[in-house]
């Protein structure tokens, strides 16, 4: 996008972008362990990034907003529905099994000479549920996405003031943070 720091000519900024790389994945080293060979294989800098980078500033300013921007808030929307569903669904599920555990108990109680009522298994099974809805935290990964994409559409329409190459990369930059603070979150709560 031409953007600081990589609003250099084209073979420095091709260096930065390495440079940058490198740095990424130093810090990153058991991500870089899962790249999957086919990947690495591949040029790190595309023909078609290079095309885009040449491209005048109003087409790179429709390129960012619509292969960025759009995409990045449409995928947080996306996946703070997905965990919503899932939330609504796990505790539904988990509810379910309660539900059973108690008709169990009060069958148990009005039948106590039948000895093979599964209470425990379902109790096991309820609070095993409660506890995989707390591991895998639906409902705070959907406030997240939700926030995320709700900050993504206020950035969006700030593309509009934008005049000049310097307002550009300012702003590429301002979305970038954005999308990599919801990142650096994912990624401390997924070490939790």
């Amino acid at each position: 996008m031409h953007a600081t720091p990589f609003n250099l000519p084209d073979t420095e900024a091709k260096s930065e972008f390495r440079k940058q790389l490198h740095l990424i994945f130093s810090e990153n080293k058991i991500t870089a362990e899962k790249i999957l060979p086919t990947w690495s294989a591949n040029d790190q800098i595309s023909h078609q990034m290079v095309q885009i980078r040449n491209l005048p500033l109003g087409d790179r300013m429709t390129c960012y907003i619509e292969r960025r921007v759009d995409e990045q808030r449409s995928w947080y929307a996306r996946k703070a529905t997905m965990n919503r569903k899932d939330a609504r669904f796990w505790v539904i599920v988990g509810c379910i099994a309660y539900i059973v555990a108690v008709v169990f108990t009060l069958s148990h109680i009005a039948i106590p000479d039948w000895q093979y009522w599964p209470i425990e298994p379902v109790i096991v099974l309820a609070a095993s549920l409660v506890g995989w809805t707390q591991i895998k935290k639906f409902n705070e990964l959907a406030a997240a996405y939700t926030v995320t994409a709700h900050e993504i559409g206020l950035i969006r329409p700030m593309v509009e003031s934008v005049m000049t190459e310097s307002d550009f990369s300012e702003f590429v930059n301002d979305a970038e943070k954005a999308f990599s603070r919801e990142h650096t979150l994912w990624i401390a709560r997924k070490s939790d």
